[in-house]
């Protein structure tokens, strides 16, 4: 049974926390120009990756979601929104809650 997410810029860190219990999921937390995201997004995660919005583009979701979930964090206004629910993204990181459930709903996206 999981026991929760945890999310990182720091592969060796939830590479760690793998160790220590295997029961947490943990996803890469990327962030432009910290790694390449397909590098990191080989490394330090079991159930997908977390990439900054203006990493998210049609190439790369694609390859993202080949290996897990993603959810997409940053400064995520409706037309980023749009772009990214647009982009087959699995979710979003945001406070703006209620455009975001607008939005998903609308590209059929229930998460």
């Amino acid at each position: 049974q999981c026991r929760g997410l945890f999310s990182s810029c720091n592969p060796c860190a939830l590479a760690r926390l793998r160790r220590l219990d295997q029961r947490y999921y943990t996803a890469q937390l990327l962030s432009p120009g910290l790694w390449p995201a397909d590098m990191a997004a080989r490394f330090g995660s079991n159930a997908g990756v977390h990439p900054h919005a203006r990493q998210a583009s049609p190439a790369t979701v694609a390859r993202w979601t080949a290996r897990g979930t993603v959810l997409v964090w940053g400064d995520t206004g409706p037309s980023d929104l749009e772009r990214l629910f647009g982009l087959g993204v699995d979710g979003v990181i945001t406070d703006r809650v209620e455009a975001a459930v607008e939005i998903a709903g609308r590209h059929g996206n229930r998460q």
